[in-house]
């Protein structure tokens, strides 16, 4: 069974041996060697080495047969140089190279590009989950597709909601109950006349949408928020209870914000310095509380 590991410095050049074999199909489908795979340097491979992650697929014998290399930048990553030798090819190699990659980087956006000329490639990507979002002509013989492929927007949350949590709240702390349950009066009166909530934090909400973009992720799937109507939308339809619960992604500053049809208050989870602080002054501004939410 061929085994992916992580690549040891000392295999670099045998992997560089085998990038400028694997990639002679490639060079062939432009009639011309003069790709950048083929002009790759052994600094440069060590160079993208020493600032990412590469891995490698040793046959039964020990030769590298496979390999892959990718880097993160701003919670993206970037996946490239996925290799098979092409007396491996057609086993599902390349395939397995690109799964164990995502796996060293888990709950990000993947990215990666190839050639329009390369179909193989191409189909194998979008197999994976992979979709074209540009395209990018380096000259009249060469266009370059760029595919990308989104974390799974349930594992984003899980992994976000591990930050430290802050609440959106009418109360400037936590509430200490009293013999007398006053609390559940006056909350009840709040749920029953929350009109002025719901209108605040769609406030909040609309002026954070002009500083982040805005993932939602709701009980009917994942949305991208692309206009301030489809915002406000979906908020009235968690507020209307439609939707049971309504998760917000901020990807760019790593921050998750958690509302509950049911409840008053609204969870913040962020280690941004930055988000942290501007939703706080948003907050403020409508009269509400921000505050680190106690521990459990």
């Amino acid at each position: 069974m061929n085994e992916i590991k992580k690549a040891e410095k000392d295999d670099l050049q045998e992997i560089l041996q085998l990038q400028y074999l694997a990639y002679q199909s490639e060079a062939e489908l432009f009639g011309s060697r003069d790709i950048p795979p083929l002009r790759q340097t052994l600094e440069e491979v060590i160079d993208e080495y020493d600032n990412g992650s590469t891995l490698k697929m040793v046959s039964d014998d020990g030769s590298i047969i496979g390999s892959v290399r990718a880097r993160e930048q701003d919670g993206t990553v970037y996946i490239g140089k996925l290799m098979v030798h092409p007396d491996h090819r057609n086993k599902g190699l390349g395939t397995r190279l690109l799964a164990e990659i995502e796996k060293c980087f888990p709950n990000k956006r993947y990215e990666l590009f190839t050639s329009t000329r390369s179909k193989d490639n191409i189909r194998l990507y979008e197999k994976n989950g992979y979709r074209i979002f540009a395209r990018k002509a380096v000259n009249d013989e060469l266009e370059f597709v760029y595919m990308e492929k989104e974390a799974d927007k349930s594992m984003v949350v899980d992994e976000l909601m591990m930050n430290k949590a802050y609440l959106i709240d009418i109360f400037p702390r936590t509430v200490q109950q009293k013999a007398d349950n006053r609390y559940f009066d006056v909350e009840k009166y709040f749920r029953k006349n929350r009109d002025e909530l719901d209108r605040s934090l769609t406030n909040i909400l609309l002026k954070l949408y002009c500083y982040y973009d805005i993932i939602a992720v709701t009980n009917n799937g994942a949305f991208e928020i692309n206009g301030a109507e489809k915002l406000v939308m979906l908020l009235e339809k968690n507020f209307c209870g439609e939707n049971s619960y309504m998760n917000m992604i901020l990807p760019e500053c790593g921050t998750l914000l958690t509302f509950n049809s049911d409840d008053l208050y609204t969870v913040v989870y962020t280690e941004n310095d930055e988000a942290k602080e501007l939703i706080a002054q948003l907050v403020r501004a409508e009269g509400l509380f921000f505050y680190e939410a106690p521990d459990k």
